[in-house]
């Protein structure tokens, strides 16, 4: 959080930079999130069935995006690859880019054996995509992605991260799913902590005993274990108990799409919380009554839209999973009394980024200083020293491709300010 109280600071030359200081004010937005099993789209078919095509599924999963319109968008089983053809381009481009064109979406991986794979969507608007890993494992991998939140105004050191695991657990295997989910809390665990964590993507479940599932509800630290939005325990397949939260199947039958039937009478698609975004300790809380299951027809409020009804069947043989967050933060406003004391020596720059910093006495100290390429990835990061008065800083730039970059930079106090930078050589 900003400090409110004012800082009288020295003005510099400003030379193609924008900045500005800052003030604390609180800010309220809805995150919605959902999570979905694509049933192996745009992936081959398993056994003697095939699966429904990508184009052929466009309509039904365009009916689906345009009702729910999630800001996170978690998937499973989509084809494995990457490029201008592969089936996560055609959702962002085809789907959900009509829909608002602020949609993005990170990268598909896997390795040579995966014939599906997971991957997340997600709306610029409201978050950027910091950074994403993978969590390595035998059967599936496992995929690890660190968003943050865009306030009005926010700048360097002043943000809301939402961390968010999307799985697929082995069906067939218990101890498969419970090394999966082990995996999934060693590394939460090993991150910085309490976190804003998510944990979403079909579980393969039949009730709330299985170790795997233990492992993340009742981890011991609880800075990163977590926790079912409906606190839903027992036995949850065929159980009429827990049918407002079954999610699988959509079919009475299985056809030649490889979907599974059976109708509906099991709970496998969760989005689990961490306790920090239960209870509203870091920013983001989850919202009391929003988890729901999209189309599910004994939920509290089942109601979608025929044409959403119709879609949900074809499209997959589950059903979306869906919750909704609250980011409530003091984030940073415009106060334009407030000049900035940075100076670009010249912009465009080439081999070096000559930075001059008018520092007042009050602000002397540890200043942060980083440097993010156009896809939001740090590529540079110094913590320097300043004492008061006019100082220098050269950052090297010529390993740097030609591009425009963001410059963020911190003082002691936590006012920043930031840069447009184009580096051409």
């Amino acid at each position: 959080m900003k400090k409110t109280h004012f800082l009288r600071l020295w003005f510099a030359l400003i030379v193609c930079a924008v900045g500005w200081g800052t003030q604390a004010v609180h800010a309220q937005t809805t995150i919605k999130v959902m999570q979905y099993n694509l049933l192996r789209y745009g992936a081959s078919g398993i056994g003697g069935c095939t699966p429904t095509g990508v184009t052929a599924r466009n309509s039904w999963f365009s009916a689906i995006l345009n009702h729910t319109q999630p800001d996170i968008l978690g998937v499973n089983e989509i084809g494995p690859v990457e490029g201008v053809t592969a089936p996560a381009t055609n959702i962002l481009n085809n789907i959900l880019k009509p829909i608002n064109s602020a949609y993005e979406r990170a990268q598909v991986t896997f390795d040579g054996s995966q014939d599906i794979a997971n991957c997340l969507f997600y709306n610029s608007q409201k978050l950027g995509l910091k950074s994403q890993a993978v969590i390595p494992q035998s059967f599936r991998h496992i995929n690890y992605y660190k968003l943050f939140y865009k306030g009005p105004g926010l700048v360097a050191g002043d943000t809301t991260w939402l961390e968010v695991v999307v799985v697929h657990l082995s069906a067939d295997n218990a101890s498969i799913r419970s090394a999966q989910t082990t995996a999934i809390m060693n590394y939460l665990c090993g991150l910085n902590r309490p976190g804003n964590f998510l944990v979403m993507g079909d579980f393969n479940l039949d009730s709330s005993s299985e170790t795997s599932y233990q492992n993340m509800i009742s981890n011991p630290d609880v800075d990163c274990k977590m926790n079912d939005p409906i606190g839903l325990a027992g036995t949850w397949t065929n159980n009429t108990n827990a049918k407002h939260a079954w999610t699988q199947s959509t079919r009475s039958s299985s056809g030649s799409d490889c979907g599974s039937g059976g109708g509906l009478d099991d709970r496998f698609d969760f989005i689990l919380c961490s306790s920090s975004v239960m209870n509203n300790s870091a920013d983001i809380r989850y919202v009391p009554s929003s988890y729901r299951v999209v189309g599910n027809p004994y939920a509290p409020n089942p109601s979608v839209p025929s044409n959403v009804a119709s879609a949900l069947s074809p499209m997959s043989d589950h059903y979306p999973v869906m919750l909704d967050l609250e980011v409530s933060q003091a984030v940073s406003v415009h106060r334009p009394s407030v000049p900035n004391p940075l100076s670009l020596k010249s912009n465009p720059v080439d081999q070096v980024i000559r930075l001059d910093v008018q520092v007042a006495p009050e602000m002397s100290g540890s200043w942060n200083i980083k440097v993010m390429d156009a896809m939001g990835k740090m590529i540079y990061q110094d913590e320097t020293q300043f004492s008061a008065g006019l100082q220098t800083k050269q950052i090297p730039s010529f390993m740097w491709p030609n591009g425009i970059y963001l410059l963020e930079i911190e003082e002691p106090g936590g006012y920043g300010w930031t840069s447009k930078v184009s580096v051409a050589h």
